[in-house]
């Protein structure tokens, strides 16, 4: 495939005008001032009557047909622990050293150490010369320990680890398994305690001190048993939580809530119609009932769902389906979505007699604060920088490079913002910056040119087999980006 493609491509070639246009379109960079029409405060300057807001709510009758979602009434009766019959019992020894005895791997704690570092950062790829320059600054630091230095100082003024440099270096105790550079574990489990030494990792230098060590071990059964007890206490809560929510969904099937919830001295509560996404305020966690309410029918029978507190044993006995509102009770939202369908319009509108008022009158500054426009100075940017309530340039308003000093531009869309600028500097790639760089944007150019005309010509091939019946495409099997898909 390799060769084909140097073979298909051999012929490519990129001539001089070529690469210095595009290495100066690269290149090229401008300041401008630009006022901006936000589309956020000319949305609040739309304020139509309400009839007007009436007439579009029912022109659109089918966008809010079902604007007000499903909502459900729910009757349940709850519990919490404390209500469990019988309370829970408390795990006894055998128990607790049984669960001790099936877990002990978790109780094991590997060897550890606890060093403290200073790292002068070299990046990924640095030139031979930056990393000369970290490793000297690196053994300067290194003496200054060695010579009685407070590691603790040096650490706060050298160190380019933010995570611990504020803390003196400190990194705490990290076991062998800890996600860290392999260089820097090996060197905090090998060195002797007190040993400064410098070892570099993919970050850069780090100045390592071990400040104590400590074997692995296994904690002992009255070390962990107050944690065991817990986790016992809670398997059995669950469990029973679990075992008398099934008992009361039974009872509640054969005798109906109500009787169910009188028998055990629980509340019987309906709610108010409630939406998919609502709260039941009577419960610590009324998620999970709701949720299993919306994928049940009104004539389901009870069913249980935790409630973050224990369970409740509901049944849905409302359904009020997705319908349209009244206008008056949607006014507000009928505002916003009016605002937002004339909104485009609008801003294109009030950007266009912007941009022709300072035409008219050669002056930007005063056409922006007649317009109630806010006016800005870019900084030096070229085709791919930045400019805040504008975007990038290049893809958002590439006609300003063609503008000439002191000329204004026409309107510019910049999606939420119109924008209208004045250019005020373009600084064109010297040629001496052209000839230094000129080859690398060559042979950028030609790769580019390259790569398109290989693609082409797969493209054409592959129709052509298509075409002859040579070569066939399994749909169902085409990923993204095969060709045919």
């Amino acid at each position: 495939l390799h060769r084909l493609e140097a073979l298909i491509t051999a012929g490519v070639t990129v001539s001089d005008q070529e690469v210095r246009d595009e290495y100066r379109k690269s290149n090229i960079k401008i300041k401008f001032d630009y006022a901006v029409i936000s589309a956020d405060d000319l949305s609040k300057q739309i304020n139509p009557p309400d009839s007007q807001l009436a007439s579009f709510f029912k022109t659109n009758a089918a966008r809010y047909a079902t604007a007000v979602p499903e909502e459900r009434q729910i009757t349940y009766f709850a519990f919490t622990p404390n209500q469990l019959p019988g309370g829970v019992q408390q795990p006894n020894q055998q128990e607790i050293q049984q669960y001790f005895n099936q877990h002990k791997a978790d109780y094991s704690i590997p060897e550890q150490a606890r060093p403290r570092h200073i790292l002068i950062q070299v990046a990924a790829g640095a030139d031979a010369k930056t990393d000369a320059a970290a490793k000297a600054k690196a053994e300067g630091v290194l003496k200054q320990l060695q010579g009685g230095a407070d590691f603790a100082e040096l650490a706060k003024t050298y160190s380019d680890d933010p995570g611990s440099k504020n803390s003196g270096g400190e990194v705490g105790f990290v076991n062998k398994n800890a996600p860290m550079v392999p260089e820097f574990l090996h060197a905090i489990f090998s060195q002797k305690v007190g040993d400064i030494k410098i070892v570099k990792s993919q970050y850069g230098y780090h100045i390592i001190q071990v400040e104590e060590r400590q074997a692995a071990r296994s904690e002992s059964l009255s070390d962990v048993q107050p944690a065991i007890v817990a986790t016992l206490f809670r398997q059995k809560q669950a469990q029973a939580e679990t075992s008398y929510a099934q008992l009361l969904t039974s009872e509640a099937l054969k005798n109906g809530l109500e009787k169910t919830a009188a028998a055990h001295h629980l509340e019987l509560a309906t709610t108010p119609p409630v939406g998919s996404q609502g709260v039941i305020a009577a419960l610590p966690n009324g998620s999970q009932l709701i949720s299993k309410a919306f994928q049940a029918k009104q004539s389901d029978p009870p069913q249980a769902a935790q409630t973050g507190e224990g369970y409740a044993i509901f049944q849905v006995t409302g359904i009020a389906a997705a319908h349209a509102p009244e206008f008056a009770d949607w006014k507000t939202q009928v505002l916003a979505d009016y605002r937002e369908q004339v909104l485009p319009a609008l801003l294109s509108l009030k950007t266009k007699q912007l941009a022709d008022k300072a035409k008219a009158e050669n002056d930007l500054a005063k056409a922006a604060k007649e317009a109630g426009a806010t006016l800005k100075t870019s900084d030096l940017v070229s085709p791919s920088g930045q400019v805040p309530d504008l975007g990038q340039v290049e893809q958002v308003a590439p006609q300003l490079f063609d503008l000439a000093v002191g000329q204004i531009s026409g309107p510019i869309d910049a999606q939420r913002t119109g924008v209208v600028a004045k250019l005020v500097d373009k600084q064109e790639p010297t040629a001496d910056e052209m000839a230094k760089n000129i080859n690398q944007m060559r042979e950028q150019l030609r790769a580019q040119r390259q790569s398109d005309a290989f693609s082409i010509f797969l493209s054409g091939v592959m129709d052509e087999y298509k075409k002859q019946g040579r070569i066939r495409m399994n749909a169902k099997a085409q990923g993204p980006g095969i060709p045919g898909a």
